[in-house]
């Protein structure tokens, strides 16, 4: 009877991918991967360790896995960042990146290969291309937990595409901790990368993952026009953090509020339907009332889609975790409440702005009663149950329901 193992990632796409990847591997191996952890001998579990409470959420799963199951393998972030948290349960055992081979043969993984997921109802697969970053900013674990970047190659990257759309799947989301800066360890650059994938024949979508600021500087240009390609979504993801200067120098993130304005609007000039994503952080010491107003108005000067409100959270080991001017609990609740809500509305006057207009959409899901596209500018779009996924339709967006239209065929 082969080995049964159930597999959890928490967090980031990056995560995802790394955890589908190691699905794979398992598979090959002969282990049988199962949906229900209780049918499971070994339970995987890939860690994010960018908010306590994720951590909290982890820790309570590793535990309570122990007491369940033979084994408990931990992968991600958490062992190289917090592995006291876990490393005193028996049944515990902690893995670094790079360390997936001896983890097969630790588990006595060798059966007969088993078969490799199709695309069936989700036609979606993340695509990671690089471990790491360039980065130093002084509120983020993650860049202790991955070190330095690893880029795979463009060959690896272009294999890993051919190897999942012969597998059914249609739309890759590109992913990294920081997208912009793939290849700087290599002479490589995303640049690169994408115009080798847009120069595949089959049809497919690509969405670019998260970038920061000061990379995309880097290659705005040649970015903007990749854009035009029908292959590629009208998307950016952004992160800009803070709309305060003094906020961003001391988050390290390398870059003013007027560079992101500025690149914003440089690609906005073609693109002017794009739509934005972007990562806020509230409650960082030091932050002052006027600082979220700077945030504030930062948000609606670039009118983005797309807004994650995170509350900061302290990580062990980080400068910002020992910065003086902390923010009391209380306040940091009240000024994420505040901008959550701000958000909200700043994200539905952008999407209220695509109401009625007629775009192109490729179909990705199947739901229940539905069907689940994106429009070329990166729209969730619900259709009919019985229209065909993989395919591309020109649609008119009509009723608004949260953050996804109602599309008609045309």
């Amino acid at each position: 009877m082969p080995v049964k193992a159930h597999i959890r990632a928490f967090g980031c796409t990056l995560n995802q991918g790394e955890s589908m990847e190691l699905s794979e591997m398992l598979l090959k191996s002969g282990v049988e991967i199962v949906g229900e952890k209780e049918k499971a001998h070994i339970l995987v579990i890939h860690t994010c360790v960018v908010v306590d409470t994720t951590v909290r959420e982890m820790v309570r799963e590793i535990k309570s896995g122990a007491s369940f199951h033979d084994q408990v393998h931990v992968f991600g972030c958490l062992p190289p960042t917090l592995p006291h948290l876990v490393e005193d349960e028996s049944r515990v055992f902690l893995w670094h990146f790079g360390q997936e081979s001896l983890f097969l043969k630790s588990i006595g993984a060798r059966g007969h290969p088993l078969p490799l997921p199709r695309a069936t109802n989700s036609l979606t697969a993340p695509l990671p291309i690089a471990s790491g970053c360039i980065g130093s900013c002084s509120y983020c674990l993650t860049r202790r937990a991955r070190g330095r970047l690893i880029s795979r190659t463009r060959r690896e990257v272009v294999s890993r595409l051919e190897d999942l759309h012969a597998r059914g799947f249609r739309e890759f989301r590109l992913t990294a901790q920081d997208t912009g800066c793939y290849g700087c360890d290599s002479g490589d650059s995303l640049v690169l990368l994408l115009e080798e994938i847009l120069q595949n024949p089959r049809d497919f979508m690509i969405r670019t993952g998260m970038m920061n600021p000061n990379g995309l500087a880097q290659f705005a240009h040649k970015y903007k026009s990749l854009l035009k390609d029908p292959k590629m979504y009208r998307f950016l993801h952004l992160p800009v953090q803070s709309g305060a200067d003094t906020m961003l120098e001391r988050m390290n993130r390398g870059y003013l509020n007027k560079d992101v304005v500025r690149l914003v609007q440089f690609i906005k000039e073609e693109h002017g339907d794009l739509t934005l994503s972007t990562d806020v952080i509230v409650g960082h010491p030091g932050e002052s009332e006027d600082d979220v107003q700077a945030t504030m108005n930062l948000l609606e000067k670039l009118s983005p889609g797309i807004v994650n409100v995170t509350r900061f959270s302290p990580r062990p080991g980080t400068k910002s975790a020992i910065m003086q001017d902390q923010i009391a609990g209380p306040v940091m609740k009240r000024r994420s409440r505040e901008m959550a809500n701000f958000s909200n509305s700043v994200t539905k006057n952008f999407l209220e702005s695509q109401q009625g207009r007629e775009l192109f959409a490729f179909t990705i899901r199947k739901e229940k009663d539905k069907v689940v596209g994106r429009t070329e500018n990166y729209l969730v779009v619900h259709l009919d149950s019985d229209v065909a996924l993989g395919k591309r339709f020109q649609v008119r967006l009509e009723t608004l329901d949260g953050i996804a239209f109602k599309g008609v065929l045309i």
